[in-house]
């Protein structure tokens, strides 16, 4: 199991945008805050998502293992 993006601000967002927003510390963000004070939380590798999720940024496609 691991973290293959995040969820924040009503949206999907890889990893790579996520560390472009809130910075490189280990995206370690369990008690950070998007732009609508809500939790960014993390979509594990064994999550169900959409067949076809992409990042709410640069349109990367997002999938599990």
């Amino acid at each position: 199991m691991r973290v293959i993006a995040y969820t924040y601000e009503a949206d999907l967002h890889c990893l790579d945008c996520t560390r472009n927003t809130f910075g490189d510390d280990d995206l370690g963000y369990a008690f950070t805050f998007d732009n609508e004070d809500q939790l960014i939380n993390p979509v594990f590798s064994t999550d169900e998502i959409l067949d076809y999720s992409v990042c709410g940024d640069c349109s990367q496609e997002i999938g599990g293992e």
